[in-house]
């Protein structure tokens, strides 16, 4: 029997079982796949964003096993991967991008009458996005949005919008309507008008289509304004049937039923504007840079001190604001407020979420100021400090406003004043200047 005496070296021998591999390939396909990421187009803060998407891959089981059958390595078998393409074509997501952007960046102008509002490029693109939903491209409006949107730019628009009057009838608010409340901004068809701009061939040119206001709204309206009690009133005092008096009155009268909605600011001055004997007011007595002189309007000081007081002890604010430059006795010590026009002026803002009434009250002898609304805070004096600077006062009052969150805000005002009639500080006597009614 013959031996074999050298060493004979033979190949390593495998063989492919097709049928194994292909159920094995087939089970781990879906996990090693790669799904496509789909064209999508978005709002980045400025504008409409395109992105295109990206094709996914898949193991491609035919020609894997083919490359295994044919391999002479047991390993590094490269798998083959096959594209999974996006649902939509890059060309249809360009497309419908392009398009949207031409009209989008066109801007839209909404009109109702004779009134016309701007809706800017990066406003209307906010209002939009785009998804690839079952193999087609679906543009999603944000309707809520755009509803919301285009109600606070017409609100102020409207023909007989939600306005209403109050009187006050034994110390409680009543709503009279004094506007007949007929159409309003803006049926729920805008939002379709909005979106034929988008997507078709329609001009940026909308008008807008109104709704009458139901009862439902119309009580809600009022309900949402709050104003249902008393939340801070003041009263001061002064003598019968002098000239001021009439001032008195006719700021009082002017400003009666004035509603400061939440968020807002009442400028005394810019509401009354200048007193003059055609706005019905008459000659009476001020302070001209520290002198006691007579000028048409004097005596609305009073007022201004009674809703600053009202105003003080309802939490709201006072932005802007001055005291008389003489003490007067008649007047909280440290807490009151003058006015002349254009300046001094007296401001009240409203930091709540009610809407707040004011409503002036007067006989011949005194003016009351009540401010109605829903209470939210807790107000509190905590104390005063004065401090002179050289011959003048300056006079601190502290206040503590208390809110049913457990919120603490104190703050102060101040009043500054002369030593007497006709000094500056430095015991000098005063150039003229401007006056404090």
């Amino acid at each position: 029997m013959a031996r074999l005496r050298r060493p004979v070296t033979v190949g390593s021998l495998f063989v492919v079982d097709a049928a194994v591999a292909r159920r094995s390939l087939n089970q781990q396909a879906d996990d090693l796949a790669i799904e496509p990421s789909e064209p999508s187009i978005t709002f980045d803060g400025e504008g409409l964003v395109l992105d295109p998407g990206d094709a996914g891959r898949e193991v491609d089981v035919d020609a894997t096993l083919e490359a295994m059958v044919s391999s002479e390595a047991l390993e590094g078998i490269p798998g083959v991967w096959g594209s999974i393409p996006t649902s939509v074509s890059r060309g249809e997501v360009i497309a419908l991008f392009t398009g949207l952007k031409r009209r989008i960046d066109a801007g839209l102008i909404l009109f109702s009458d004779d009134v016309e509002e701007f809706v800017s490029p990066a406003t209307f693109a906010s209002w939009i996005t785009v998804q690839a939903v079952d193999g087609t491209l679906t543009v999603q409006f944000a309707e809520t949005e755009m509803h919301r949107t285009i109600e606070e730019r017409f609100l102020g628009y409207a023909q007989g919008s939600l306005a209403y009057a109050y009187d006050v009838v034994d110390g409680v608010p009543v709503v009279i309507e004094v506007s007949d409340i007929r159409l309003l901004c803006c049926d729920l068809g805008v939002v379709e008008l909005l979106k034929a701009v988008a997507v078709g061939n329609d001009d940026g040119l909308i008008e807008l289509p109104l709704c009458r206001a139901t009862e439902d709204e119309r009580a809600a309206s009022i309900e949402a304004l709050g104003i249902a009690e008393a939340i801070g009133t003041f009263a001061t005092f002064h003598r019968c049937c002098e000239s001021c008096v009439t001032n008195i009155h006719r700021i009082a009268d002017l400003t009666r039923g004035v509603v400061i909605g939440p968020g807002e600011s009442f400028s005394v001055n810019e509401f009354v504007g200048r007193r003059t004997s055609e706005k019905g007011f008459v000659e009476g007595g001020v302070i001209y840079q520290g002198r006691f002189e007579s000028d048409i309007g004097g005596g609305v000081s009073q007022y201004a001190t009674t809703l600053f007081n009202a105003a003080y002890f309802g939490g709201l604010e006072m932005p802007i604001y001055q005291s008389h430059s003489l003490y007067l006795d008649r007047y909280p010590y440290g807490r009151e407020a003058t006015l002349s026009f254009p300046v001094p002026d007296l401001v009240i803002h409203n930091p709540t979420p009610f809407a707040v009434l004011l409503w002036p009250t007067y006989n011949d002898t005194s003016i009351t100021v009540t401010l109605y609304s829903t209470p939210s805070a807790v107000v509190t004096e905590t104390g005063q400090a004065v401090d002179q600077w050289r011959s003048c006062t300056r006079v601190t009052t502290y206040r503590l406003r208390e809110y049913p969150d457990g919120r603490r805000i104190e703050d102060a005002v101040y009043a500054f004043c002369r030593p007497s009639a006709g000094y500056a500080c430095d015991g000098l006597p005063i150039d003229e200047g401007s006056s404090d009614g």
